[in-house]
């Protein structure tokens, strides 16, 4: 959700001029760490909590809530970040970035 905000408010210029390095450099940096950890070689992603109702013990949410892979509210923010991320790189022309 970071890439896809800091990237949409680069390319919608919504952020102030002194944060626009260090978010594009935190972007590309998620980036890096998004693809090297949670998306595979075939474009599956690990690691989305899956949905969860309310609950009034801590071990529901530590042991219960298990990691999904390919669940559809994750794979839809990772469509998100990357739609923005390249609308940010075409818009900044730094496409040799990776």
């Amino acid at each position: 959700m970071f890439i896809y905000g800091l990237s949409r408010g680069i390319t919608y210029e919504w952020l102030k001029d002194e944060l626009v390095n260090r978010a594009q450099n935190a972007v590309i940096k998620g980036f890096k760490g998004l693809t090297q950890v949670a998306i595979d070689y075939k474009g599956n992603v690990y690691g989305i909590c899956g949905g969860s109702a309310y609950s009034f013990t801590p071990q529901y949410y530590k042991d219960e809530l298990l990691w999904i892979t390919n669940d559809p509210h994750g794979i839809g923010i990772v469509l998100l970040a990357l739609i923005e991320l390249d609308e940010m790189l075409k818009k900044e022309s730094h496409s040799n970035w990776f």
